[in-house]
């Protein structure tokens, strides 16, 4: 079946392809959703490309109120305009024409002009010259068949779907309803989009994050549903730690394209741990990337070079990317799609995520956040990415390690598991690592210090006969 390509990052995955040619469909959400935006930018992308696009626009000044809305987007184009991209004012042509004659004088217009996209915006602004809503529902529906008849695809703006669950006659009629979504969560709003159907399509089903910038509408398919290579070898080449005696800890080194979480309470050098690991990533000749939601690229390297290690050097010459996402705007698929896309254009051989808290408590209030981080552990693999994800527990002092407290199935994506821990001995608070899972190699299990020297965190002597 041929499709018309949106235009829009991320739309056409979800859409399995982007929309069957001669289809209709509905763009429905709340005001301030991104339907016009989204819709208007599916229109510049397809007579940017050279395919003939008419906008119906329902507003009473249309050149010059649209263009002003949208001059403002990466996607617009004032060239295009009058030229690939037509106007015209459908609220005009109903009342002069009427329904029956207004498509006509539409279908007439798509063929003389070879027009393969056809966008209304919008519904509401049907409502002036047809006298009901029965009339409304007609004019859409006798629209949608007359562009399917000459191989035109439509796109409809609607106001009306997700209003308190209110459902229209076109929405069941159409051949596609795609939804935009616009939710408070604390103070911060988060926009989804879900492709409702899509006739004779098999769509990315649920609510997928998208964002609105600069460029346009960007769409963030749900990191679930992205599918890893099959055969996705695992290899017996290892990597050092650049962390005194963690090699000999983990059986040699970690494997080459593993993941790796570790886990512990604030204060105990993880971020130091996560700094050693792509400062030997770099000193190998590796391209390695540090996402960090609390800590500045200043103040890491700051941190670095406090344990020895110069790190400056490296994000100067791009061998190290600090990639910062500010906590409070942290969006997982958003985040996830953009570590993968730095992975794939730098070459990313080492990664690091400090920490994977933010992440997880966006994915665990929609209960998917194992099946999320099982997504980035089978894409990272099949990059062949070694990552050190690092996670802050609440314990501080103890034996049990947070992942093992009825907890444990949201870290079996996992390969490898760290736990750093305080220990009380004689009246002072003392540190530990201890390996609790290594997936495809023997590991040292026992408890050994942990110690801060001149190269940074370094692994001590086991720490034998203390409990508690």
């Amino acid at each position: 079946m041929d499709r018309v390509e949106t235009g829009v990052p991320g739309l056409d995955a979800v859409l399995g392809g982007g929309i069957p040619k001669g289809f209709l469909v509905l763009v429905s959400g709340p005001p301030g959703s991104g339907k016009s935006t989204l819709t208007a930018q599916v229109a510049f992308h397809h007579a940017g490309g050279g395919g003939r696009t008419l906008v119906l626009s329902t507003l009473s000044s249309a050149n010059t109120k649209l263009f002003a809305h949208l001059a403002g987007f990466g996607y617009f184009s004032a060239d295009l305009i009058g030229r690939e991209l037509q106007m015209l004012n459908v609220q005009q042509l109903l009342g002069r024409a009427g329904h029956q004659a207004a498509i006509g004088e539409i279908r007439e217009m798509v063929l003389a002009q070879g027009v393969g996209l056809l966008v209304l915006d919008s519904v509401s602004g049907l409502r002036p010259p047809l006298s009901d809503e029965g009339q409304v529902q007609r004019f859409i529906m006798d629209l949608g068949s007359a562009m399917y008849l000459i191989g035109c695809t439509t796109l409809v703006v609607d106001e009306r779907y997700g209003r308190g669950g209110e459902i229209a006659a076109e929405h069941n009629l159409s051949d596609g309803l795609i939804s935009l979504e616009v939710s408070a969560v604390g103070r911060r709003d988060v926009r989804q989009l879900r492709a409702v159907k899509l006739r004779a399509t098999r769509t990315l089903p649920g609510a997928h994050s998208f964002e609105i910038d600069s460029g346009g509408v960007r769409v963030y398919p749900r990191v679930e549903s992205l599918t890893a290579a099959p055969g996705t070898s695992v290899s017996g080449e290892r990597l050092g730690w650049g962390i005194p005696g963690l090699d000999a800890l983990t059986g040699g080194g970690v494997p080459v394209h593993d993941s790796t979480l570790l886990l512990g309470p604030a204060g105990m050098g993880k971020t130091t741990m996560g700094l050693q690991f792509v400062a030997e990533g770099v000193s190998q000749g590796q391209v390695c990337t540090y996402v960090t939601f609390h800590e500045t690229q200043e103040e890491l390297l700051y941190k670095a070079d406090m344990a020895g290690m110069d790190l400056r050097q490296a994000v100067e010459s791009g061998a190290l990317m600090v990639m910062y996402v500010p906590s409070a705007e942290a969006d997982v698929d958003k985040v996830i799609y953009d570590v993968l896309a730095d992975v794939e254009a730098r070459g990313v051989g080492r990664l690091v995520v400090d920490t994977i808290n933010l992440l997880e408590r966006d994915a665990a209030r929609e209960g998917r956040f194992t099946d999320v981080l099982a997504a980035l552990v089978r894409q990272l693999r099949q990059r062949r990415v070694a990552a050190l994800v690092i996670r802050v527990t609440g314990q501080l002092t103890g034996v049990e390690a947070e992942a093992a407290t009825g907890r444990e199935s949201y870290w079996m994506p996992m390969d490898n598991i760290l736990a750093v821990r305080p220990i009380q001995l004689s009246g002072t608070l003392s540190k530990t690592i201890s390996v609790l899972k290594m997936r495809y190699s023997g590991h040292d299990s026992r408890i050994h210090s942990l110690g801060f020297g001149s190269r940074g965190v370094e692994i001590g002597a086991v720490q034998g006969g203390s409990q508690g």
